[in-house]
């Protein structure tokens, strides 16, 4: 069969070409733009998932805060009643004639018992050694050193000074001490010398 006039198999073949070509580009705009919108989505949930977390962090920070004032209240009003307290015994001095120092070291030693119940509340322990025993660097420090011709008391405590605080096993603070230190004494003076006489010196 003849072909019609200025056609030829050749075109033919293009023109299904560019059919194919086309519906190959409009095929791709759609996945690319279906990739575009799946995208969009994501990021959508994306700074939706955000913004929660962000709220949630905010709330948990929240409820931190409150809790921790709420743990912190006990203290706060016990240290309100310590405050109470001294202003009391200034007011009380002040309508005495004359105050003494034992007067004075009582109500000191009030005060720091006041303040280790309230260490206490909050599971802080205060704690010391006892005198005569032994030194331990784990629980103390040495502060001074006392002489002694007492063979016995070296390297036990004389004094304790300060006493020391810890939560559970972790020490806060360490005792602060004075410990006996073991000097001889030369034969001429022991006769006018006692066992034990003492003379604290600086570590």
């Amino acid at each position: 069969m003849d072909h019609e006039l200025g056609s030829t198999p050749e075109d033919g073949n293009e023109a299904v070409g560019e059919l194919n070509t086309d519906g190959s580009l409009r095929e791709l705009a759609e996945a690319v733009e279906a990739l575009h919108a799946d995208f969009r989505r994501s990021m959508q949930g994306y700074d939706h998932q955000r913004a929660l977390m962000d709220r949630l962090h905010s709330e948990n920070e929240q409820l931190r805060r409150a809790e921790l004032e709420r743990s912190q209240d006990p203290m706060i009003r016990d240290l309100i009643s310590l405050a109470d307290t001294c202003l009391r015994n200034g007011r009380t001095w002040l309508q005495r004639e004359t105050v003494t120092p034992n007067d004075i070291d009582r109500v000191l030693r009030d005060v720091a018992d006041d303040v280790e119940l309230i260490l206490e509340r909050q599971g802080v322990e205060a704690f010391k050694p006892e005198e005569g025993t032994k030194f331990d660097r784990r629980e103390a420090r040495v502060i001074r050193s006392a002489d002694t011709s007492d063979a016995s008391r070296d390297g036990a405590i004389a004094e304790v000074l300060k006493p020391g605080y810890r939560i559970g096993h972790r020490i806060l603070r360490y005792c602060e001490v004075v410990v006996w230190t073991f000097v001889a004494v030369p034969l001429a003076d022991a006769a006018e010398t006692e066992p034990g006489d003492s003379c604290i010196t600086s570590v």
